[in-house]
């Protein structure tokens, strides 16, 4: 990690837990590229509609937007939205990739809304995928500052991991209502395991589905105090993981990710760490703290695979693939954690969808969360 980058990712890591965050990291993500704005959105590929976070955007076009344009932009509908998303990945692209320039300029999408914003180039640096609608950052800058160049998307691909990995931890922390104002308490009521540790890697709270993972020999352990995984190849990597983002040095914390392998039968464990401000957690003194979140895929958030597989008729794959998704994995993170392909998931997920008689995944999530019952509530 180069010195100047180290402040961004503090910044950075620390809205993964602190949303509104985003605003200012969107704003030093510009600066970095060379862009004067930027836009966080989550937008259907299938009609250009969503929502979003602005940075140095007048809000007054989100209403625009929203009316008119989103059915018009170029850069976030498609015709065949459902090919489209099976080649999706998450990349930077640039608007002169998806259109060119000499017909994006000649568009409505440009004189009537880009233009009166001083946008003439755009960089888009994905984050995630869920179903048809796929999260990003947009950067912008305008005609007299010529297209992003070389060196500024050399920068943009050496964070990208990095947004990335906050923005999956701010979607987990956020379906788990961990992001409230009594963090600690939040922990109770999460579906993920969450380990909070010092900055030496001491488990400082835990909550119920960590210690159950803890219980179940699931790869993870505590040898005195410190959390580690019963591997060593394991457990040097998630040393290394927990170290980085407990470091006092700013230039060296970070976060990162892993994949923990299982027994067999059992599903590999998806590990995200990331460091955390202390000030949230009256449980810690004022010192690097570190947050590790454990999404289990055998573990639904709140309902067994069992359960799916008889409320609607499921196979056993596809009953996976549903507390998975519950959860809050991608259709690529269900993927990498269960060792199949990213298209088998995507199919696995439409006969899902249709099996439970829902047209999208969030209202699929929504369908199995009613089915968990009321400790979810």
């Amino acid at each position: 990690m180069r010195a100047d980058d180290s402040g961004f990712l503090d910044l950075l890591y620390n809205a993964a837990v602190e949303p509104h965050l985003w605003v200012p990291v969107m704003e030093r993500f510009a600066d970095r590229i060379g862009g004067h704005s930027a836009w966080l959105s989550r937008l259907s590929v299938a009609d250009g509609t969503g929502s979003g976070l602005l940075a140095r955007i007048d809000p007054a076009y989100t209403p625009i937007y929203r009316e008119h344009f989103a059915h018009v932009n170029p850069f976030s509908t498609t015709p065949d939205p459902r090919s489209f998303m099976s080649g999706w990945k998450p990349m930077i692209t640039t608007d002169d990739q998806w259109v060119p320039k000499a017909e994006l300029v000649s568009s409505e999408y440009y004189n009537d809304f880009l233009a009166p914003q001083d946008v003439h180039s755009l960089a888009m640096v994905r984050l995630a995928a869920h179903d048809l609608e796929v999260c990003a950052i947009t950067v912008h800058r305008g005609e007299q500052d010529g297209p992003f160049g070389a060196a500024d998307l050399d920068i943009a691909n050496r964070l990208h991991p990095h947004l990335i990995r906050a923005f999956q931890l701010t979607e987990k922390l956020a379906a788990a209502g961990l992001l409230s104002d009594d963090l600690a308490t939040a922990l109770d009521h999460s579906p993920f395991g969450v380990f909070l540790l010092d900055d030496t890697g001491k488990v400082r709270r835990t909550n119920t589905p960590a210690d159950r993972l803890l219980a179940d020999g699931r790869g993870l352990c505590v040898k005195g105090g410190r959390l580690g995984a019963a591997r060593a190849e394991a457990g040097r990597q998630l040393d290394a993981l927990i170290a980085a983002a407990g470091s006092g040095d700013r230039a060296l914390r970070s976060g990162g990710s892993m994949v923990l392998k299982a027994a067999p039968g059992r599903s590999p464990l998806s590990v995200t760490v990331a460091p955390i401000r202390t000030e949230r957690l009256p449980v810690f003194d004022q010192r690097p703290s570190v947050v590790v979140c454990v999404t289990d895929p055998d573990v639904g958030a709140g309902i067994s695979q069992e359960r799916v597989r008889d409320l609607f008729g499921l196979t056993p794959a596809e009953a996976r693939v549903a507390v998975a998704v519950m959860g809050g994995a991608s259709a690529r993170q269900v993927a990498a954690s269960l060792g199949v392909s990213f298209h088998t998931v995507r199919h696995q997920l439409q006969s899902i969808l249709e099996k439970t008689g829902v047209g999208r995944q969030s209202e699929l999530v929504a369908l199995l969360m009613r089915a968990a019952g009321p400790r979810l509530n």
